[in-house]
């Protein structure tokens, strides 16, 4: 199996007009930064605390190589469980993430 990389990006600061409607969300950006043209097929999320992962957050879209996408957390101040699924199968995993109230953080994955 594949070990995949990723960085961690993150800055803390007020989102005037960001998307952050109230002092109970946080913004996560998750950006596909692989070199090897690998699409995101999966991405999912949750508390940590939590057993079950849920839906994935695609949908059915993929996540080219270069492109983000953006996802308001609406309990902040706690830290999340993130699965990334690439189309050849390979998981990426960053636990315990802490997304803070009026923070933007960004995961960048990479191959």
């Amino acid at each position: 199996m594949k070990i995949v990389h990723f960085l961690i990006i993150g800055s803390i600061g007020i989102l005037a007009g960001c998307g952050v409607i109230d002092e109970n969300e946080g913004v996560i950006k998750i950006k596909n930064s692989t070199s090897s043209n690998t699409d995101i097929r999966d991405i999912y999320i949750k508390r940590s605390n939590a057993n079950n992962w849920g839906n994935n957050k695609l949908n059915a879209e993929e996540l080219e190589p270069g492109e983000s996408k953006k996802y308001t957390i609406d309990k902040c101040d706690r830290n999340y469980d993130f699965k990334i699924v690439y189309i050849n199968d390979n998981i990426a995993y960053e636990e315990d993430y802490y997304i803070g109230c009026y923070s933007k953080r960004t995961l960048l994955f990479r191959d």
